[in-house]
């Protein structure tokens, strides 16, 4: 176990199978905690703000989960 985050804190999800820790920064740490748990990074964007998931993914070496806010026409 690592410091920085208290498992029994998390929650699961719908399924029971995977546990979510909301807003944990992993930072740097991420290559040696990688190892021992599964890490995917999870977030959201707008389409303007999109490029942005290039700069991440150069630094980011697990999953990534990205929901993209599209505006409709009304």
């Amino acid at each position: 176990m690592f410091s920085g985050i208290d498992f029994d804190l998390g929650r699961y999800d719908n399924s029971r199978q995977f546990k979510i820790f909301d807003n944990v920064y992993v930072g740097d740490r991420f290559i040696d905690l990688s190892k021992d748990f599964d890490v995917t990074l999870a977030t959201q964007s707008s389409l303007d703000r999109l490029h942005w998931l290039i700069y991440v993914a150069k630094f980011w070496s697990g999953p990534i989960s990205i929901a993209v806010f599209v505006p409709g026409t009304s």
